[in-house]
């Protein structure tokens, strides 16, 4: 239990880390834009506190969106030195692994929250949608970490072309779908199936599958050389 509480606390500062210095950051700029616009500007009668939580909001929401591309980055390198790290220290593969995604979860609650908080202050609706879109990438990107982390160097680079090449193949072979059956034909298909528990329970498979992968290829995880 107290590795575990400790693998938390590590691997949960590895997210936070980079958040909490964008949010410095951008909430700085915020500010600063406040500051000079006006000045530039000479006109003194925009400086409103209103004007001013605007700014500060705006860079809030910046930095939450610079946070999320961060976590996505971290899911896909991080796993493998992670790994290596709680090897070296005798924490196991599952103990690290459940760590991991519980760090995870906390960190996509905070980012969640402090989402809503942003939309709410800013009079916008809290968009569950991107929040859902947000877990879809997040588990696929742990799960190819997870699988960069079985694989050398040459095999990762192996696997990155291949998956660059396919997809634009993909999206080569689906431009050349719609002209063929032609857009309104596609669109009336997609209109067919546009239901949300259709897409519900596609999200939930997909998102089972890359959890699957992303267990599999942890428990599976080697000390390389390389």
């Amino acid at each position: 239990m107290m590795k575990l509480k400790q693998q938390y606390k590590k691997q949960l500062w590895e997210y936070t880390h980079a958040t909490l210095i964008g949010l410095i950051v951008m909430a700085g700029l915020g500010i600063i834009q406040f500051l000079l616009i006006p000045l530039v500007a000479g006109n003194f009668a925009s400086f409103t506190i209103k004007r001013l939580g605007s700014s500060i909001t705006g860079g809030i929401s910046t930095a939450l969106s610079i946070a999320v591309f961060i976590m996505f980055v971290v899911n896909i390198i991080a796993p493998y030195p992670n790994f290596k790290e709680a090897i070296a220290n005798g924490v196991s593969r599952w103990t690290n692994w459940l760590a991991h995604h519980l760090a995870l979860i906390t960190f996509l609650v905070i980012i969640s929250l402090l989402d809503m908080g942003v939309s709410l202050v800013n009079g916008e609706t809290v968009g569950v949608n991107t929040i859902v879109a947000v877990i879809i990438m997040t588990t696929t990107f742990g799960a190819l970490g997870n699988v960069y982390g079985l694989l050398s160097m040459r095999g990762r680079l192996i696997l990155t072309i291949g998956l660059i090449v396919g997809f634009f193949l993909f999206a080569w072979l689906l431009a050349r779908l719609i002209i063929l059956l032609s857009p309104e034909r596609v669109v009336m298909v997609l209109q067919s199936v546009n239901h949300p528990l259709v897409w519900d329970a596609l999200g939930v498979i997909w998102v089972a599958l890359m959890l699957a992968i992303d267990y599999g290829c942890s428990m599976r995880m080697q000390l390389r050389r390389d």
